[in-house]
């Protein structure tokens, strides 16, 4: 058995359909079932037609007629092509020779797409570096604070011997790092925002001259709409990444790290129970991972053709008028939104199921440092200012994990963004500019004859018009915004 899948239905809507050769039988089936069926003995060829914006698989019959009995994008044509190709080798030799016909997309890691997305940092790699070597000071002077608590309740408060000014020492100590922080801070979010807006903005700039260079057929294949949603969309959410996601990553993971080092260096007893839930919060990240990919990427595929919709209906509102299909187009898109409402519940429902528990954990391992250190304290074991200075330092070093914990969907979404950016600039058959400018030579007259064209199936933008243009004349196209000047032109 050989199947195939299409990506509109026998009504040229964006819905699938599945071509299926089996012994015997050539069928199409829709969402309500069987479309489309016939005895492969009565059948002489297949093949692949193009139309306007799509493709078509027609058979012929022995008898001469011939019927289209699937339609799809032009991204499906050489799928499609491969499959008529089987069909007509099984007619030939009534030999089904398994085969895949789906084109297998090579899986992305998000590292490497967070690594292609940097690789636009070339020219700002010292504000990149300055802003990360600012981050790593910012983290420094925020775990001073906690430590001074410390000083301050077993060497001031209960100390039995008072150091003379000690209490003051530390309080100036306290002032000057909060202020130093507050400084250190404000230097590295803007060194990190304007390196990530710079490189933002040399990306989107990439990514536009290179969509303008894209030859008609892949054009087609990804649609005028969908490139548009990755200039605006995707690379806003890419900007969030560089910008306000970078430095929150980078000093999370650094807060961590450096507080991780110095609740061992306090109590290595202590320190052990405060990283017992980690294991836990590291399965929980990696199982969240990889179900958020998936559908992360479904809620942008939901949304573009929801973008893409508009892009297409309200610019044409004439033709849909002309047609009166308001009805149609509205009821369409209010199922579009239904898909897509369901995709944010779906990703809503998975984020509870995922950070909730990663927040009980955090809370329990409080409870559970405050009832051990406590008894450490009471039996004389250990100092009442570094059970202080550990709870402090829990609550920093869970507050970037929650934090992460937060923003990782943002992350994931930019990620994706930056995949369906990826995508754009890794097709390698950009036409190339012109050497230099080529005046056209017009030998003959030029002949329009019954011209039907759209950029997509579903609305033609030109449509039957027949003109002849005399050789060396001058004409004007005149016509109201969205009638096909352009197009003709």
């Amino acid at each position: 058995m050989l199947k195939i899948g299409t990506d509109l239905n026998n009504r040229l809507e964006l819905k699938e359909e599945r071509v299926t050769l089996a012994k015997g039988l050539l069928s199409v089936t829709g969402e309500k079932g069987v479309v489309f069926g016939i005895d492969t003995r009565e059948l002489e060829r297949a093949f692949v037609e193009e139309g306007l914006g799509i493709g078509k698989l027609v058979i012929k019959t022995k008898l001469g007629a011939e019927k289209e009995i699937a339609y799809f994008t032009k991204s499906k044509v050489k799928m499609f092509r491969k499959f008529a190709d089987a069909i007509n080798e099984y007619l030939r030799s009534n030999r089904l020779v398994p085969a895949t016909f789906e084109e297998k997309k090579e899986k992305r890691s998000s590292i490497s797409t967070l690594y292609w997305l940097y690789g636009f940092a070339t020219k700002h790699r010292r504000l990149l570096a300055v802003g990360i070597a600012l981050s790593i000071a910012t983290v420094a002077l925020n775990l001073i604070p906690p430590y001074l608590l410390k000083v301050l309740i077993d060497n001031v408060i209960l100390a039995k011997t008072r150091t003379a000014g000690l209490f003051e020492e530390l309080t100036i100590v306290l002032v000057i790092s909060y202020a130093a922080s507050s400084i250190v801070q404000a230097f590295q979010s803007y060194a990190l925002n304007i390196a990530g807006n710079r490189i933002v903005t040399g990306l989107r700039g990439s990514l536009f001259r290179k969509a303008v260079r894209l030859p008609a057929s892949d054009i087609d294949n990804i649609s005028p709409s969908r490139i548009q949603s990755r200039l605006t969309t995707d690379t806003g959410n890419t900007q969030w990444l560089m910008t306000y996601g970078l430095s929150t990553i980078i000093t999370n993971i650094l807060t961590i790290v450096g507080i991780g080092v110095i609740l061992f260096l306090l109590f290595p007893t202590l320190a052990f129970y405060v990283l017992l839930p980690i294991p836990v919060i590291i399965v929980l990240i990696i199982s969240y991972n990889k179900r958020s990919d998936k559908a992360y990427h479904k809620s942008w595929r939901r949304s573009a053709d929801l973008i893409t919709r508009i892009n297409d209906v309200i610019p044409n509102y004439a033709v849909i008028k002309s047609a009166t299909r308001e009805e149609f187009e509205g009821d369409e898109f209010g199922e579009g939104l239904e898909k897509y409402y369901d995709t944010q519940v779906d990703i809503t429902k998975m984020e509870l199921k995922y950070w909730q528990p990663v927040g009980f954990l955090v809370a329990l391992a409080a409870v559970v440092i405050w009832w051990v250190g406590g008894n450490l304290v009471i039996v004389g074991t250990l100092q009442l200012g570094v059970v202080t200075a550990f709870l402090a330092y829990m609550a920093m070093f869970y507050g970037p994990i929650q934090q992460i914990s937060t923003i990782m969907p943002y992350v994931q979404e930019s990620i994706t963004s930056g995949e369906r950016l990826r995508e754009v600039f890794d097709n390698d058959d950009a036409a190339k500019e012109p050497s230099g400018k080529q005046k056209p030579s017009f030998a003959k007259d030029i002949v329009f004859d019954k011209v039907w064209f759209g950029y997509d199936p579903l609305f033609p933008v030109i449509k039957g018009i027949s003109a002849t243009i005399g050789r060396g004349k001058v004409i004007a196209i005149v016509g109201k915004s969205g009638a096909g000047k352009s197009t003709i032109a």
